[in-house]
């Protein structure tokens, strides 16, 4: 099952200019296109999602000053062709999305920047940021906090991994970014990871997943929003006396 930590530990964005953001931001997600990860053997339970193009979509917030946990970690296994790591603990929160009427939550994810550039044999390798939250591959060790997952028949939903990936000279360097990109930069993607009371494990991935800031209302708007308020219970206040 090695396999799946390559392709399932995903989100995603540009080397930007990094500066802390004030408060975590809002974001947005909607991913169409289900498929199913090649090598699986079908079962019906989860060709449920599959099926009749069911989408899926929620809302995360993002927060880039957070501190990574580790730099520079390096796998010897196949990860390798994507250089150093770095690791962040709830850069990602509040991660809440539906699927054919299902819900799935995680308190916070677990964020890997990978930056090919720092592989010393880098050929043309992939950069990505992948934000993960449950247990990839069912061995008892899950990532991220909060995981809430929902079952299929016999399986059950054990991790979720929303991504961005692109070519080798896509990020900067091993830093979360300012923002996330809107739209669909880059290969992007909702891994939904199954397993049943015998591991078999399922993955449903729904591609070209459409990430947006969820837009705040200007303080000007607010402003003006505060000031007709007052103007109407002035003049409430007014029409009161007026009657007494």
């Amino acid at each position: 099952m090695k396999t799946l930590k390559a392709f399932l530990i995903p989100i995603a964005a540009a080397g930007l200019i990094h500066q802390a953001q004030a408060t975590p931001v809002q974001y947005q997600f909607t991913a169409a296109h289900a498929i199913e990860m090649v090598g699986y053997n079908p079962v019906a339970q989860a060709d449920y999602l599959i099926a009749n193009g069911n989408l899926a979509s929620g809302t995360f917030f993002y927060d880039n000053a957070v501190a990574a946990s580790v730099i520079n970690y390096h796998d010897s296994g196949e990860l390798s062709n994507f250089g150093l790591m770095s690791f962040y603990e709830g850069a990602v929160s509040n991660f809440s999305g539906t699927t054919a009427g299902h819900q799935f939550y995680a308190a916070n994810t677990q964020t890997s920047v990978r930056n090919s550039a720092t592989n010393p044999n880098d050929g043309n390798q992939m950069d990505g940021i992948y934000n993960i939250a449950g247990d990839v591959n069912n061995t008892g060790a899950p990532v991220g906090s909060g995981f809430q997952g929902f079952s299929i028949g016999d399986y059950s939903l054990i991790a979720l991994s929303l991504f961005n990936v692109s070519g080798n000279s896509y990020l900067a360097d091993q830093s979360l970014p300012n923002t996330l990109p809107s739209g669909t930069t880059g290969t992007n993607g909702l891994a939904l990871v199954f397993a049943d009371s015998n591991n078999t494990l399922r993955t449903v991935l729904f591609l070209g997943t459409n990430i947006a800031e969820v837009p705040i209302p200007s303080t000007g708007l607010l402003l003006g929003s505060g000031l007709l308020g007052l103007i109407a219970s002035a003049r409430r206040r007014a029409k009161s006396i007026s009657l007494t």
